[in-house]
């Protein structure tokens, strides 16, 4: 049953949050984030190992320079085009962090709180709504969230790029003996952004944790869906 405002103090009158309660609460926040990637690229694992994956699950990859590009109109259209059972979920941006150490998979989802941590910038957004297509209305929005502006130590974007490159080899070729082995101007035409997306019809595999683990973040750090999409839809009526 839930507390009515000042129940906790009949209760127990002495009672106080700790003044790093908001620090504590972020940091579990980013972790379950890196917690959910770790067990999706394990559940990948397990369906390769086990052979059971007849096609690639695709539930992550990244996008080509041209589709990053198309965001700065505010509207995203995957090229190519999903399977009709398979539909974005949340794009994430994350760049390469320079000279960036090696992380042990056991590490990925281990970093302690710290008490310091660098305020959110007000000037950039960490998060935005885009519609999901051009042509489509401003309800049908999709989830961009900038990594560095969630993620803020350089030791947490390197987790994170890291954990989701890890889910892009697995996810995209799953069937090959050397996963890695991506063809080099592939590479080039890619960004530094990454498109979650549900898996295709067949395959056991369920992106949605993280995806809702992303979400718990943005209203966590005050993102408001309705007045960014009240916002979405002033712009488009302005245009």
């Amino acid at each position: 049953m839930a507390l009515k405002k000042g129940q906790l103090k009949r209760i127990y009158n002495t009672a106080n949050l700790h003044p790093l309660l908001a620090h504590q609460i972020s940091h579990q926040l980013r972790t379950r984030a890196l917690q959910e990637l770790v067990l999706l690229h394990k559940r990948l694992e397990t369906l390769h190992r086990q052979r059971r994956l007849k096609s690639s699950p695709n539930i992550l990859r990244k996008l080509t320079a041209e589709e990053w590009a198309g965001l700065h109109a505010s509207s995203f259209s995957s090229e190519p085009q999903p399977s009709p059972s398979q539909q974005p979920l949340a794009i994430i941006e994350c760049p390469q962090v320079p000279a960036s150490e090696p992380v042990p998979d056991d590490q990925l989802a281990s970093l302690p709180i710290q008490v310091d941590y660098p305020p959110a910038d007000t000037g950039l957004p960490p998060f935005e709504l885009i519609r999901s297509s051009p042509s489509h209305s401003s309800e049908e929005t999709l989830p961009l969230y900038h990594g560095p502006r969630i993620f803020r130590l350089p030791a947490e974007q390197t987790r994170l790029r890291l954990a989701l490159d890890r889910i892009v080899e697995l996810s995209q070729f799953p069937l090959s003996r050397n996963p890695s082995n991506v063809r080099p101007e592939a590479q080039d035409e890619s960004s530094d952004a990454y498109l979650l997306q549900s898996p295709g019809d067949g395959v056991d595999i369920d992106p949605v944790p993280f995806a809702i683990s992303l979400w718990r973040l943005r209203l966590w750090e005050g993102g408001d869906w309705r007045a960014a999409v009240a916002q979405d839809s002033n712009t488009s009526a302005e245009q």
